[in-house]
Parts: C-alpha cells; sequence; structure tokens
C-alpha cells in the first residue's frame, strides 16, 4: 500500500515539472512521516492537500480529513402519463398492432 502512495505521490510530482534531485529530497521526507503503520491514516486524502501538508509539517490535522459531498442528489422527475401512453398508442400503429 506504501508503494502504491509512492508511485501516486511521485506521478504528481513529475505532471508538476519538480526535478528528480527535489523529488528525492521529498520522498527522504516522506519516508521520514510515513510508513506501513499508518498510511492508512493518509492514504485516501488527495494528493496536492496530501503534499502540502506533508511539506509544511502539518500532516495531523488531516489525518481525520473526509471530504464533504458537495453534490446535491437530483430528484428522478415522473414521466407524464398521457404522454408515454399517446407515444406507445403512435408506435403500435405504426407497426400494424392497433387499428
Amino acid at each position: 500500500m506504501v508503494e502504491l502512495h509512492k508511485r501516486c505521490v511521485k506521478n504528481y510530482l513529475v505532471q508538476r515539472s519538480l526535478k528528480h534531485g527535489k523529488i528525492k529530497k521529498f520522498f527522504i521526507v516522506y519516508d521520514y512521516y510515513l510508513g506501513t503503520e499508518n498510511i492508512r491514516n493518509y492514504f485516501f486524502r488527495p494528493i496536492d492537500m496530501f503534499v502540502r501538508f506533508l511539506l509544511l509539517g502539518k500532516l495531523e490535522e488531516i489525518e481525520d480529513y473526509v471530504k464533504a459531498d458537495s453534490r446535491k442528489k437530483k430528484r428522478k422527475h415522473k414521466r407524464n402519463k398521457s404522454m408515454v401512453s399517446s407515444e406507445s398508442k403512435t408506435i403500435r400503429r405504426k407497426n400494424g398492432r392497433d387499428k
């Protein structure tokens, strides 16, 4: 699990155009703070947030972070029955079933 998280973080840092030397220094700090015993506390956090808090030395602030669900549930709309019945009658007429 630690190796998977390291790969994700490394991909993030490469996308941000960090040089190889800076990435190596970052992972020295990463290995100091994270191990197999506490990776679960940070595994599902957004990578950008994780990197920022790791560099600032404030990882304990996001141990219990839960992302708020900002999406509202959409309501299902009922179809108008008169529209459904007239559509089905038209289809039956075209197929020759209803005369």
